[in-house]
């Protein structure tokens, strides 16, 4: 699994508490919160590969300067 980018919003440690696949769709939806500021994101993803929670890890990280 991939290393976490922090919290977009205080720069914090995040974790992942918690991740639902749906199989027939190939979606996952997980949510992660920041041990910081406390905030709880939502993430849905649609992966292709045998682990989704990797699809998941790689939303989380996507940001904007990405681009």
């Amino acid at each position: 699994m991939a290393e976490l980018k922090p919290c977009p919003f205080c720069g914090g440690m995040v974790t992942e508490t918690s991740g639902v696949v749906y199989g027939k769709k190939r979606v996952i939806k997980g949510t992660f919160d920041c041990l910081q500021c406390h905030a709880t994101i939502a993430i849905r993803a649609t992966y292709t590969t045998q682990d989704p929670f990797d699809a998941l890890y790689e939303a989380w990280n996507r940001r904007a300067e990405d681009a």
